[in-house]
């Protein structure tokens, strides 16, 4: 930033002091040169968006491992999930009206609810969390791209997604027996259309969503009701028409239905379900719709006003006479 420049950033930031080391960005297309000549402010960042998108995939994959409870609860309790509840049905072993055993359909499912909590609900926490910090505010000054950005939060959760699924698989393999899927490219492609679609959801609510808590409030909150009649905790269970039909209004039955078609032994085509596939694709162009709408680099909860002092008349000061 040059010195016209940063006299503009003060006067704008109410004359506060502004540090020049700062990567601080004149809210214009293009930049002036002292020459007359025109630079794009990213070019003067020095700042590629590909380093950017390779940037934000490594810091969103370390920052979602560093987390004790991210790592718990979209890693190790889908792994502990599908080693206790096929034994809770009786076992492992067995078979589904499908044709399916119960330890490839809950690999299949818990697969899917560990990749929507690392998607839906942990990524748009930490972005939140980001967000509410200043950091986000600081990364667009820098600048970086917004769909560096927020392409490079998705791939970050694609890698801790597809780690939880091999963790879910090998723990599946050596208790059920459960091997690799015939059509694992179906069923890897499902996986990651999947992820990807709760991902982008997870960042329209937390467009939406003023502070982080509240977005884990309503990520959560969602979740785990849909998790209970979308064929991830329970299976074989009749639910009312109302339910049935709410259930598939949402995109987690999809995905778990997807997953369960793609994983089976006994496969027919391609394994893809372009019907549930289908949906997937709507939920996650609306989440991109609001996304685009809503998204804000900053903290968008109101600042509370600075409480002021009442003021207060002067004591009037007692003069001592000479004879005192």
């Amino acid at each position: 930033v040059r010195e016209g420049d940063l006299a503009v950033l003060e006067a704008a930031d109410g004359g506060h002091d502004l540090d020049p080391a700062l990567p601080y960005r004149v809210e214009e297309t293009d930049v002036q040169h002292r020459d007359g000549a025109l630079s794009d402010p990213a070019e003067e960042a020095g700042v590629g968006a590909g380093q950017a998108l390779g940037g934000q995939v490594g810091h969103t994959s370390t920052v979602l491992w560093r987390d004790a409870s991210s790592v718990f609860f979209a890693v190790v309790f889908p792994v502990l999930l599908v080693a206790i509840i096929p034994t809770v049905y009786g076992g492992g072993g067995g078979v589904l009206a499908n044709g399916q055993t119960l330890g490839a359909f809950f690999a299949a499912t818990m697969a899917v609810y560990g990749a929507t909590v690392t998607a839906y609900v942990n990524m748009p926490q930490g972005l939140a969390e980001a967000r509410d910090r200043g950091v986000l505010k600081r990364q667009h000054a820098a600048p970086v791209p917004m769909w560096a950005l927020l392409a490079g939060r998705v791939a970050g959760t694609l890698v801790v997604a597809v780690l939880t699924l091999a963790a879910i698989y090998l723990v599946a393999g050596l208790m059920y027996g459960v091997g690799i899927p015939p059509a694992w490219p179906a069923a890897l492609l499902t996986f990651v259309l999947a992820t990807a679609c709760f991902a982008v959801l997870g960042l329209a609510v937390m467009s939406l969503i003023r502070s982080a808590e509240a977005v884990v409030g309503v990520t959560l909150g969602t979740l785990l009701p849909l998790c209970f009649i979308s064929d991830v905790f329970v299976v074989g269970v009749t639910f009312p028409p109302l339910l049935d039909r709410l259930a598939w209004v949402f995109p987690l039955r999809h995905a778990t239905r997807a997953m369960s078609l793609a994983t089976a032994t006994d496969v027919v085509g391609s394994g893809l379900s372009w019907d549930h596939l289908g949906v997937l694709l709507a939920w996650t162009v609306a989440g991109l719709v609001v996304v685009a709408w809503r998204f804000s680099w900053v903290n968008l909860e109101p600042r509370p006003k600075p409480m002021r002092e009442p003021a207060t008349e002067p004591r009037p000061v007692a003069r001592l006479g000479r004879g005192s």
